[in-house]
């Protein structure tokens, strides 16, 4: 029997600071979005493995958001996404099931021939009862679907300009937290039409109640000194029930109090902040902490991964920047789940 439980559940409670060494057994799955595949990091020495997922299997593309769901990892796929650019909706979108520990396609648990209204999918939460939600980037929808991929409803659409605080501007990462509701980060973006824009709306973490359907702006972040406008992506939740959330634009981890009021942040890097360098998704994984992927956009896209210690914000880099990993995000670098000896 297959046990459905949200993410922040599979991975459990509990961590510490760890050095390099430490972290042997632990491998990290990330989609290597322009690179088309799953890549694998060995956590102790941040080498590149041999991907879990080759290039291009089953039509996997820009690969992003990852979850793991019983024995399975769930990859969000779909069309290359870029500023001023149309996400082309022929390229087909889903939502692809590949066994966790030998690759193997298990097919699609939603796709755009079953579900039309599915256009470039990011993030992903699935339910105890096996329910998902899923972020629907290129066309702002967060849509319901129940255990077997059938749509049950779209819980929020953005609407038409011009819009302001609480809209569904550009859903990013998809979270079900410890009261149950569901949170989404926007990135402050619209999609008119499958093109990316950036018109100065707000980026925030919107809070849906499935009961009643009510939406409010949970949390929102400022700007940092010297930095540019926030562009809210991953989130996670800690065995606390804090908050964490990074910022593509300012390559920043985030914690926020549960009044929504960011209360700490880091920069993903150490020393001079690299040119063109973007922050991605996050997960909390036990016995390690926070580990997020970040990396450039310069004439050569490269990925990296920290490890950052949830109590002191403590910034380990354990896979410097360097070739190998293909931007390894749609937008943004997503990441990965991390499972002990996988």
């Amino acid at each position: 029997m297959r046990m459905w439980v949200p993410i922040s559940l599979v991975l459990g409670a509990g961590c510490a600071h760890h050095t390099p060494t430490e972290h042997a057994g632990f491998v990290a799955l990330l989609g290597n979005t322009r690179g088309e595949s799953v890549a694998r990091v060995d956590l102790a020495t941040g080498a590149l493995l041999d991907p879990l997922v080759p290039a291009a299997t089953a039509g996997l593309s820009a690969p992003d958001d990852i979850v793991l769901v019983g024995d399975e990892l769930w990859v969000s796929s779909g069309c290359p996404t870029g500023f001023g650019r149309r996400c082309d909706p022929t390229i087909p979108a889903g939502v692809l099931r590949f066994d966790a520990r030998s690759g193997a396609f298990h097919g699609a648990i939603v796709d755009t021939l079953s579900t039309p209204d599915l256009w470039r999918p990011y993030g992903i939460a699935v339910a105890a009862d096996g329910a998902f939600y899923v972020a629907s980037f290129a066309n702002e929808r967060l849509l319901a679907f129940d255990a077997s991929g059938k749509l049950t409803r779209t819980l929020a659409s953005a609407g038409p300009l011009p819009r302001g605080s609480g809209g569904l501007n550009g859903p990013n990462d998809v979270a079900i937290g410890p009261d149950g509701a569901i949170y989404v980060t926007t990135e402050g973006a619209t999609n008119i039409d499958g093109v990316l824009d950036f018109p100065g709306l707000p980026s925030e973490i919107l809070r849906f109640d499935p009961a009643s359907d009510a939406v409010t702006v949970w949390g929102v972040a400022s700007t940092p000194a010297g930095g540019e406008a926030p562009s809210l992506v991953g989130i996670a939740f800690g065995p606390d029930g804090t908050l964490y959330s990074t910022d593509y634009m300012n390559t920043e981890i985030l914690a926020f109090s549960s009044k929504g009021e960011v209360v700490r942040r880091a920069p993903l890097y150490t020393g001079a902040r690299p040119e063109k360098a973007y922050a991605g998704d996050l997960v909390f994984v036990p016995g390690l902490g926070l580990v997020v992927a970040w990396g450039t956009d310069a004439d050569v896209q490269q990925g990296a991964i920290s490890i950052v210690d949830p109590e002191s914000f403590a910034v380990n880099v354990v896979r410097p920047l360097g070739p190998g990993l293909q931007r390894p995000l749609g937008r943004p670098y997503q990441i990965v789940h991390f499972v002990p000896g996988l």
